[in-house]
């Protein structure tokens, strides 16, 4: 999934996929989506309303900040402009 935004679509359709779930490396797939800067996966799930995009990592970093972190300025430009966004 990592890059692949059709794929992406398809689960979302799934009403018993969970996008807060934590994968096999303790991410969700919105945070690998801002971890591995997949812009277009990021813009599909943020329209979805069940996502958490808070939703920290096991080290207790938020997506926003691990964008601001890698340099993926794009991505963080989303997220700071998206109301659910807490920057703190």
């Amino acid at each position: 999934m990592k890059n692949d935004p059709h794929t992406v679509l398809e689960l979302l359709k799934d009403p018993d996929f969970d996008p807060n779930q934590l994968n096999a490396h303790i991410s969700t797939p919105f945070y690998s989506a801002c971890s591995y800067n997949c812009i277009e996966v990021v813009k599909i799930l943020l329209k979805d309303p069940r996502i958490d995009p808070n939703k920290r990592d096991y080290r207790d970093i938020t997506p926003f900040h691990l964008v601001c972190l890698r340099g993926h300025y794009e991505i963080a430009k989303l997220l700071i402009n998206d109301s659910r966004i807490d920057p703190t």
